[in-house]
């Protein structure tokens, strides 16, 4: 065999990309996306479609990129912030969440809040439709455990009010433009919450699927949503199973 770094690079990311396995528990980004997909997902269901070798790569770009980002604001503790901690475990036990948060920062105030790192590619920013609404929500997920249950493992207690907030950071991976939005915790993203685990838990009970995202119009023309082509259960999705 022919030695390249193309190869090589391939060979990499196909080694630290691994599929989460059913573990009987919901996960933030699970439950603020397509439900449909978190079932088949919860089920053990077959990929159907496989995640192609450079949405790996970008993916693996992405998790450096946080590692960066990460790095500068943990610079900060002492200055702007009092306490920082990456990559932190989160859980809510009454619903079954399990997830991983980009950070959780204390500022000078006392008050904390979320940080969830999204890599983009620059282009994306002049679509100005920041924040996607399910990273608001995945970010409320997470900010729902921490108020709840807080961080037994970093001896941080249920944080209640003093935890109502999330930014959001986007970075381009090509120009490093970032722009920081501020998602404030509410009772409805609460509720909605609740309300996605409660359908995800009676089709797990039921055996049956949500339906899926509603269609939209692109060009003049009905189009499935720009998920789908994301989804490793597209074809299993539309071309097997019924709505």
């Amino acid at each position: 065999m022919t030695f390249s770094v193309a190869t090589a690079l391939d060979d990499h990311v196909r080694g630290r990309f691994d599929e989460r396995e059913p573990d009987g528990l919901w996960h933030p980004s699970s439950i603020s996306g397509c439900l449909r997909q978190s079932t088949y997902a919860d089920r053990g269901t077959a990929v159907t479609n496989p995640r192609e070798v450079r949405s790996m790569r970008i993916l693996r770009v992405g998790h450096l990129l946080h590692g960066f980002v990460q790095d500068a604001v943990l610079g900060q503790i002492g200055q702007t912030l009092r306490r920082y901690f990456p990559e932190i475990a989160v859980a809510h036990a009454r619903l079954g969440i399990v997830g991983h948060t980009d950070g959780l920062a204390e500022m000078d105030n006392g008050t904390w809040e979320v940080h969830e790192y999204k890599t983009i590619n620059s282009m994306a920013f002049k679509y100005n439709d920041l924040p996607k609404p399910d990273h608001e929500l995945q970010a409320c997920v997470y900010i729902k455990c921490i108020r709840e249950y807080g961080l037994p493992e970093l001896s941080v207690p249920p944080l209640g009010e003093a935890l109502s907030r999330a930014r959001l950071i986007y970075v381009s991976k090509d120009d490093l433009r970032i722009e920081e939005c501020t998602v404030f915790y509410t009772e409805a993203k609460d509720q909605e919450i609740e309300r996605r685990i409660g359908v995800l838990q009676s089709h797990r009970e039921a055996g049956s699927l949500p339906g899926r995202l509603p269609m939209t119009v692109k060009k003049g023309e009905e189009a499935r949503a720009w998920q789908c082509g994301y989804c490793p259960y597209q074809s299993r999705c539309w071309d097997v199973d019924d709505d």
